[in-house]
């Protein structure tokens, strides 16, 4: 793949590819070309690999005898600006010089520089800032000819032992070859594709490769998404096909980190990158009048209006267990890894050595970035020193001055202070330290953050020594972990951000196993990709006949009715429909237990095992009580996440209310369905009502409103009998039936009744059976009456016939006689 950027000077940046298959090399060079054209540069995506996949993903194929790329090998330079097809309804795709599918790859004599000169012909100067060429998955000629032609190469590769030795090989055979063809190549970097960070053969294959070739050399990471193999089936790239997925996000940051790294000078037309990058896909990142530093914490940066203050000094005041440390290291590690602001932590409560330990969890991989990235100081004050009396900030701050310039550090973590300046017995040496620290902080121009204990007593006062820091810092945030009705509940509070607007109310935010997250739902809405199109079936087929055609992809599904009234039912069969079509689905259990959950399910011919033995279901049982909503929605996007999950179902999603958690509970349920149509992930949620009339929903959440489609599930009691009924209260987008149906259970599985009615009233059940037997013996009855006046009918009839045979006879005799 290359790409080239054309500045002031006129010279050529490319970027080649690498020369292996299934590697993910063509998606890589499809979205790239997509992602400078959507940045507003000129880009034209050249295919060199005979397959032609890289044309077809825009839908730009040559046929028999018009011109292609490969042209150049047989007719010259001059030939490739023939194949170019223009892109001029789609300004944010990039132009296609389409491959040839019957070509042979060119013998040894072509010359390596052949689409090099056809690249620096004055017309594609003129046309193109960048070009972006897909390369052959082997090193030959054709190789060759666009690595001598490239400004840069990418090699992507997926993390695991056979492909990190196949890139390793790679290397040797591409230097041999760089020394004596590719003079204008200044920049070669490896791409992880298909990654997950969650797996740890994956991390651990990347950070070999870092260690081999270097961290520069190592770019982020594209993670695991089905929706690119998708899109590329449709012949879009992954920006049109799904804007706010994982895969859009990652490309569009690559993108804007390779013009970044290597590229600072180029930029659109309009001056500006319209990309999204995966810390703008979080936030709101308003700067107001101050320089923000992001956090890279998730829905943080989004109250904050875009991160910490730059340069200024940041409190964070919590109770004890309030996540303090937790926020402050989490943001030190983001910035080394993310802003490439190596960050120094100084500890003067717990040593190092535990804060690393307890941190190991979150998978932050601390030690790598211990090397170059990040440092911790142990500032615990002696005994002695403390029953001397002689004990000041002073030496600290030199240490840390000398440690500050040689790793060059832009970010500071002080955890813990007040453990010092309440040792101070005279409260104006313990301001006097305090201006000290602040003086200090403000000379350097560092990104400080200082955590401080709050009393849990006091409203969460904090203590007399902090009082005058309070006043000083620039931003101020609290942390506050509450029990409410024995469930734990966490919030983050911006106190004050001077020069800059932020979230003024409390949000809630958790502790997951990747750090904090903080419950800021304003990004996922300004995010949610195009209205589907596309059905899908519920796993009952007249119930899709009622729906129109079934659920909408991506839509939010609710389910309600009380308890037994078939609920899970549902729901399980959509998860059975789904995996049946090998769509990956998440079963979220608030209720009953999975084994549970399978055997009953089997009992209406519904088979959730053998999806769970082939790996496309996952089932996750998880008590409502033993967290707080929060975490129960971070738990859920992370198996999403980790399953790439197409449709989730969450049963009973009204569990979330209970215990604690009924103020936030709608919070929850309303970003868990923003995420879910964020990602196209169609999701199904049963809801407990604690009335039967479906006209006002009983649950504390209060969620219907938030669904496009609500199907209500109730009991028609009638002589002593109970039985299911079905209705659609509402289905956005679809021409619906009105009509209320029996929903039967049988052991051959779901069914929907005909509808029945009598005197104006739907029958159901044994009604409907002795109607219907009553029915029928009145049909008897009056074919039996119709059947005795027939044959009544026919034997008069034979009567009279017998009669008239008699008259005619005699009529007859009458006659003979008058003429004889």
């Amino acid at each position: 793949m290359n790409a080239r950027h054309h500045r002031n000077d006129r010279s050529f940046r490319d970027i080649g590819r690498q020369p292996q298959g299934g590697t993910g090399k063509t998606t890589t060079a499809v979205n790239l070309a997509a992602g400078f054209a959507r940045s507003g540069l000129r880009s034209l995506l050249i295919d060199f690999d005979t397959q032609g996949h890289s044309g077809l993903a825009f839908g730009a194929v040559a046929g028999r005898g018009e011109p292609t790329a490969h042209a150049v090998f047989s007719n010259g330079p001059e030939a490739l600006q023939a194949s170019i097809r223009m892109q001029t309804a789609r300004r944010d795709w990039p132009d296609i010089a389409p491959a040839d599918i019957g070509s042979t790859h060119p013998g040894g004599n072509v010359s390596p520089d052949l689409l090099a000169r056809a690249l620096t012909t004055p017309r594609m100067r003129e046309a193109y800032d960048v070009v972006v060429i897909d390369t052959p998955p082997s090193l030959d000629a054709l190789m060759v000819t666009a690595l001598a032609a490239s400004n840069a190469v990418i090699v992507p590769f997926v993390p695991h032992p056979l492909a990190i030795e196949g890139v390793r090989q790679f290397s040797r055979v591409f230097l041999s070859v760089r020394l004596g063809a590719m003079q204008r190549l200044h920049h070669v970097a490896l791409l992880p594709v298909m990654a997950n960070p969650t797996v740890l053969v994956h991390r651990r294959m990347i950070e070999t490769l870092r260690h081999d070739f270097g961290e520069r050399r190592i770019l982020d990471p594209i993670r695991s998404d089905i929706r690119l193999a998708e899109a590329f089936a449709a012949g879009q790239p992954i920006y049109d096909y799904m804007p706010s997925g994982r895969g859009a996000q990652d490309y569009a940051a690559l993108t804007h980190s390779i013009l970044g790294r290597w590229f600072p000078h180029q930029t659109s037309p309009g001056g500006e990158m319209h990309l999204i990058s995966k810390e703008q896909s979080m936030t709101d990142n308003v700067m107001d009048s101050v320089g923000k530093s992001a956090t890279g914490i998730f829905g943080l940066d989004g109250v904050m209006r875009g991160g910490l203050p730059t340069g200024r000094t940041t409190l964070i005041e919590g109770g004890p267990g309030s996540g303090k440390t937790v926020l402050a290291l989490q943001t030190l590690v983001n910035g080394a890894k993310l802003c490439g602001e190596p960050g120094i932590f100084v500890a003067f409560e717990e040593s190092s050595q535990r804060i690393l330990a307890n941190a190991n969890s979150f998978g932050w991989d601390l030690a790598e970035l211990q090397r170059e990235n990040l440092f911790f100081i142990d500032a615990q004050p002696s005994y002695e020193l403390l029953q001397s009396g002689r004990f000041d900030l002073g030496g600290m701050l030199a240490a840390l001055e000398i440690k500050v310039k040689e790793l060059g550090a832009k970010r500071v973590v002080f955890d813990a202070i007040d453990m010092v300046l309440d040792l101070f017995e005279n409260r104006q040496l313990a301001r006097r330290e305090t201006y000290r620290l602040h003086e200090w902080l403000n000379d350097h121009g560092l990104t400080a953050l200082i955590t401080a204990k709050a009393s849990p007593l006091a409203a969460g006062a904090t203590s007399e020594a902090l009082e005058f820091l309070q006043f000083m810092v620039d931003c101020s945030i609290f942390l506050r972990h509450d029990m409410i009705e024995s469930t734990s509940q966490r919030n983050i509070r911006i106190g004050k951000f001077r020069g800059s607007s932020f979230e003024e109310n409390a949000t809630p935010f958790g502790i997951g196993p990747q750090g904090i997250e903080v419950a800021f739902g304003n990004e996922a809405r300004s995010q949610r990709p195009k209205a589907s199109t596309e059905r899908m079936s519920s796993g009952v087929d007249r119930l899709d006949t009622m729906l129109d055609g079934g659920y909408y992809r991506g839509a939010g599904i609710l389910l309600t009715g009380s308890p037994g009234t078939a609920k899970t039912t549902l729901a399980g069969a959509f998860a059975v429909s789904a995996c049946s079509r090998g769509e990956r689905t998440l079963f979220v259990t608030l209720d009953s237990p999975e084994e549970e959950v399978v055997r009953n399910l089997a009992a209406v011919n519904l088979d959730l095992d053998s999806h769970l033995k082939s790996g496309v279901l996952l089932f996750k049982t998880s008590r409502s009580t033993t967290a707080s909503a929060e975490i129960h929605l971070m738990r859920i996007r992370e198996l999403a996440h980790k399953h790439q999950a197409r449709c989730v179902v969450v049963d009973p999603i009204s569990a979330l209310s209970k215990s604690g958690n009924s103020g936030t509970a709608r919070n929850v349920i309303e970003r868990l369905i923003d995420w879910s149509k964020a990602e196209g992930i169609t999701l199904v949620c049963t809801s407990l009502l604690e009335g039967d009339n479906p006209l006002s929903e009983g649950t504390a959440a209060q969620i219907s409103t938030l669904a496009d489609t609500w199907i209500h599930l109730n009991y028609l009691v009638h002589a002593g009998e109970r039985n299911r009924a079905l209705s659609i209260i509402k289905s956005r987008g679809s021409n619906h039936s009105n009509q209320v149906r029996e929903l039967v259970l049988s052991a051959s599985g779901i069914s929907l009744a005909d509808v029945y009615t009598a005197g104006g009233e739907v029958l159901m059940g044994a009604l409907r059976w002795e109607k219907e037997s009553a029915d029928r013996q009145a049909k008897i009855e009056r074919k039996a009456m119709l059947q005795r006046k027939s044959n009544a009918l026919s034997t008069e009839t034979v009567i009279l016939q017998s009669q008239i045979d008699a008259l005619q006879q005699q009529l007859a005799g009458k006659k003979k006689t008058l003429h004889s």
